[in-house]
């Protein structure tokens, strides 16, 4: 009886830890090995492999086979050390174009590159330009989850 109790427990815990932690979070995957990934509720960040790149809060996206489209809501972290440390959304949006390589797919990603590839944090203005500087296609629109 005891055993059952604790197993049951035991499942119980680790479904709510899942759950709260974003660990059972969805995924869209993009190409060569990029995809968005749901960190917590509601909470969207750009990933390559097993590293984040663009952090969490993105809120649109899109993606062709050269270029990655993000836009963030930008957070504002607060730190008590009576609590754990917490965030609030600023409303502030911001801008990122990641390039994509065929060669981001390989076991061991090239972060150097894959950094000098990403482009941002703009604002709109700022975006619509760098849009236009990197070439990307004007039929590449931003959607949301």
């Amino acid at each position: 009886m005891r055993r059952a109790v604790l197993v049951a427990s035991s499942v119980t815990l680790a479904g709510i830890l899942i759950g709260c932690t974003g660990a059972a979070g969805d995924v869209r995957l993009f190409t060569h090995g990029w995809k968005i990934f749901r960190t917590d509720h509601w909470d969207y960040g750009l990933w390559h492999g097993g590293g984040q790149v663009v952090g969490g809060h993105v809120t649109r996206w899109t993606f062709d086979g050269r270029f990655i489209l993000i836009e963030r809501n930008v957070c504002e972290y607060t730190e008590d050390h009576r609590r754990k440390p917490t965030h609030r959304l600023t409303g502030v949006i911001e801008y990122h174009i990641q390039e994509v390589a065929p060669g981001d797919g390989g076991a061991e990603p090239d972060w150097d590159a894959i950094r000098g590839r990403r482009h941002g944090p703009f604002t709109a203005a700022e975006f619509a330009a760098a849009r236009e500087r990197l070439g990307v296609p004007a039929g590449l629109t931003l959607n949301g989850p």
